[in-house]
């Protein structure tokens, strides 16, 4: 079964950006890397992390997935983790970022932070 995210991203371009805990939104737009870009970013994550490429697969158990990623460490010690034939990946090409922090009587703190092609341009909202 295809993974939703990448076809998604492959037919809109559109890409939605999460700050985890923070109030924000952000919009941009993805763009496919070439696959010396992907291979650059294999290098650069852990052992483990790599060979477990197919993370968007539900697994059954924790103790499911300690025991492929002692498989994993077993079979990869003394060598590198082949680089998927499938395995790309895209950039995130942020256009505008709103942050804002809550107020009393809803009289929050807004800005939005748009990027033009030199400079990132910073604007505060109403709130």
């Amino acid at each position: 079964m295809a993974a939703a995210k990448p076809n998604r991203l492959q037919s809109t371009r559109k890409c939605p950006c999460y700050f985890h805990g923070s109030r924000s939104n952000a919009r941009s737009s993805s763009k496919a890397v070439p696959k010396k870009s992907a291979l650059r970013n294999h290098c650069v994550t852990s052992p483990p992390d790599r060979a477990n490429h197919k993370s968007a697969r539900g697994f059954p158990t924790r103790k499911f997935i300690l025991q492929k990623l002692a498989e994993i460490r077993e079979k990869f010690q003394h060598g590198e983790i082949p680089l998927p034939s499938f395995w790309g990946g895209y950039r995130v090409v942020p256009a505008s970022f709103e942050f804002w922090q809550g107020g009393p009587a809803r009289l929050h703190d807004r800005f939005l932070y748009r990027r033009t092609a030199t400079a990132w341009h910073i604007e505060r909202l109403a709130p």
